[in-house]
């Protein structure tokens, strides 16, 4: 998916000319911290089934946070350590009655700078919700945007029209609703943020195409839970196989640069687990700051512009 952007790393031409370059993509979501509105076993510990339709029983097991070592444990820190043997799992509707019912269960992940994404890939350990959104944020005091729906049923849930496909859309940044996602390869879901909008030889030609494409938080909501539709009447054993886990978060994407720089690094002295992204301004750009978003001082000749290099007074 990386293939959906311009690819040039080397900040000078071979004539030592510099040129626009980009930071190479990464999996922005390694070792972050993911906060959940609710996980399963943290107050104590909680039975949860799930149905095994080779057999038609069930099989049972206990979520307990205290209890790591039994691989009890399924806090959000699993969704980003790359470990495939762990998972996060919300409570289930035996435990819980407010959420699914009332109130969406979110994680939220900050990655520590604003970034232009590639994808968001979820790996479900259950079945995949009814109902879920990706939201996003460009900076931290922003307000929470939608940013792609996915359903059972998209008119049910959303009152939209649902789609199957990314090859059409009314307008480059239409937000919709993808209602065949039940149906996956290998029980994952994966939003290419810019598939099918505009040819990616364009992407760095105007700002409301990258601001399209940039996060500085991630929120994934889930709604509703897949369920029987028995939920309002189901006895403890339905309701203790209704509930959500995920095996793994990735999130493809590379640091926002305005085409001044071929790297990032996270900053020093920051906490170690969810440090701020710096890019490195390459000195042929005679650019400066968090994103090279201004022109140093001897270099202010012209007005700064992305992707072009400033000029000497």
């Amino acid at each position: 998916m990386e293939q959906d952007f311009v690819d040039e790393k080397n900040c000078v031409n071979k004539d030592g000319d510099p040129q626009a370059c980009y930071p190479p993509f990464f999996n922005a979501a390694f070792k972050r911290r993911v906060i959940a509105s609710n996980t399963c076993g943290m107050r104590h510990r909680e039975k949860y089934c799930h149905f095994l339709p080779t057999s038609g029983s069930h099989q049972c097991n206990y979520c307990d946070a205290k209890n790591p070592r039994d691989n009890e444990d399924h806090s959000a820190d699993a969704l980003t350590d790359n470990n495939v043997n762990n998972w996060w799992q919300s409570q289930n509707l035996a435990h819980n009655r407010t959420i699914h019912y009332k109130e969406s269960v979110y994680l939220d992940i900050d990655l520590g700078a604003r970034l232009h994404l590639a994808y968001i890939m979820l790996d479900f350990k259950s079945q995949m919700p009814k109902a879920m959104v990706i939201h996003r944020k460009l900076g931290k005091d922003d307000e929470w945007k939608p940013w792609a729906y996915y359903a059972y049923n998209c008119i049910n849930s959303f009152n939209m029209q649902g789609r199957k496909t990314y090859d059409s859309f009314k307008y480059f940044d239409e937000v919709i609703c993808m209602d065949d996602y039940h149906v996956p390869q290998d029980n994952k879901i994966t939003f290419a943020i810019m598939n099918g909008r505009i040819e990616p030889r364009l992407f760095y030609t105007k700002k409301e195409f990258m601001d399209w494409a940039s996060a500085r938080q991630v929120r994934i909501e889930f709604k509703k839970f897949m369920t029987l539709g028995d939920e309002m009447e189901a006895k403890e054993e339905s309701l203790i196989t209704y509930y959500v886990a995920v095996k793994s978060l990735k999130i493809g994407a590379r640091c926002d640069c305005n085409g001044h720089a071929s790297d990032c690094k996270p900053v020093t002295g920051d906490r170690v687990e969810n440090p701020e992204m710096n890019c490195q301004c390459h000195p042929s750009h005679f650019t400066q700051g968090n994103n090279c978003e201004e022109c140093k001082p001897l270099y202010r000749d012209g007005p700064w512009k992305p992707n072009e290099p400033c000029k000497s007074k």
